[in-house]
């Protein structure tokens, strides 16, 4: 809209355009809670936000048997506390494959028994059904602004899930975690079928 403005003392005026109110700020977030969604979503770096974990060889979940079951969810577990955190680092991906093995500092069972959180945010630009490609050799889950929508738990091979999710366009912080409790065969790989035009999954901008 615009609006004419007349200025009393004077026959002149002035059009001037109506003012636009700007974009409420991004979220204030820390890393631990997925950080804060890219500013520009057309030039946002590509990846995720990994924290990575090292599990004892002494810890009560470790070499589970097959008669016990996989844990409700991962905060019911200590697998992802600050406590246990080893390292962090930027992931352009986190497709790995098999025989990944990314944390070995020397502790009795390593590398076998670790666990990594990762952040991120989605950008749904098209809305649709997608496939989520979530391969583990472990247990895995992908939460999706607060919510699990994929999970996986293999602990004797590693094996490769693509369930279809429902996207409604928008924006999410997302939220993948992976834990590997036995000495089997490892690897890890997580992404969504989509192109970037589609669905883009970026890393926090940390402010």
């Amino acid at each position: 809209m615009t609006w004419l403005l007349l200025w009393a003392c004077s026959p002149e005026y002035h059009v001037v355009d109506e003012p636009v109110e700007p974009p409420p700020p991004p979220p204030e977030a820390s890393l631990d809670d997925a950080g804060a969604p890219p500013s520009d979503w057309e030039a946002c770096t590509l990846g995720a936000f990994g924290t990575y974990y090292n599990l004892p060889a002494d810890h009560p979940d470790v070499e589970p048997t097959v008669d016990d079951p996989p844990p409700a969810g991962p905060d019911t577990t200590d697998w992802f506390d600050d406590e246990r955190a080893v390292w962090t680092r930027f992931d352009p991906s986190l497709d790995f494959g098999r025989g990944w093995w990314p944390v070995d500092d020397g502790l009795e069972g390593d590398p076998a028994y670790f666990s990594a959180s990762w952040a991120a945010w989605v950008r749904v630009w098209t809305p649709g059904a997608y496939a989520v490609v979530l391969g583990a050799g472990g247990d895995a889950w992908v939460e999706l602004d607060g919510v699990v929508v994929a999970e996986a738990h293999h602990l004797d091979d590693f094996e490769a899930e693509a369930p279809i999710i429902d996207l409604e366009a928008g924006v999410y912080p997302l939220r993948v975690r992976f834990a590997h409790r036995t000495e089997a065969a490892d690897g890890f790989q997580f992404r969504v079928a989509a192109t970037d035009d589609d669905v883009s999954v970026c890393a926090p901008e940390l402010r």
